[in-house]
């Protein structure tokens, strides 16, 4: 991997993350906004809490409905907290958001009218895409470290139990072993101790 590519994969995984978190914030002002009774609503959000909330307020579960919000965007937030060690842990971000996206298409079939769903599901499918994008990023980050990095080793050579040491290479190559050559006695009357070695 290139630098320039490694910087583009960087910018891709580092704007993933950010994505997430900014998602993660709207849902948590569209959440309290459904809660005082507001109409006012961002798209680029998590509709699950969203809807929790909303319809358990309708039926006077309001504490329920926030609390169901917040576990589940507790499970996104956690995803994006763990995120700066693993790149799998915003694959799995992105497959909850995915999930979601399936979700939000049949709330707005179920309860809202479908025109006003086009808005809020294109923003599902761009985030869905930014995350995934991310992940597969953040992989390939995680395949070819950069050597530039003070954390960064290079592979062992061939026969190196050790990563820090290479020059085992040398002692533990692989060396052929020959069977022993026969020891033949000597002839009597060989000086030479060969079996045609006798003195003329």
């Amino acid at each position: 991997m290139t630098q320039d590519q490694r910087k583009k994969a960087v910018q891709s995984f580092s704007s993933a993350r950010s994505e997430l978190l900014i998602v993660i914030i709207l849902t948590v002002v569209n959440v309290a906004v459904a809660m005082l009774g507001s109409d006012l609503e961002f798209i680029f959000t998590v509709t699950l809490p969203y809807a929790a909330a909303l319809i358990l307020n309708q039926l006077g579960m309001t504490l329920l409905g926030i609390a169901a919000a917040a576990v589940i965007l507790l499970v996104y937030l956690w995803c994006w907290h763990l995120s700066r060690r693993s790149h799998v842990w915003l694959a799995v971000a992105a497959v909850a958001y995915a999930l979601d996206t399936v979700f939000t298409v049949w709330f707005i079939v179920s309860f809202a009218d479908p025109a006003s769903g086009i808005l809020p599901l294109g923003a599902h499918v761009i985030v869905t895409v930014l995350l995934f994008i991310g992940a597969v990023r953040g992989s390939k980050l995680a395949k070819y470290p950069d050597p530039a990095d003070p954390g960064f080793a290079a592979p062992p050579q061939y026969g190196s139990d050790r990563w820090d040491q290479p020059q085992q290479y040398q002692q533990n190559a692989y060396q052929p072993q020959y069977p022993p050559q026969p020891q033949y006695p000597p002839q009597a009357g060989s000086e030479n101790g060969g079996p045609d070695g006798g003195a003329r």
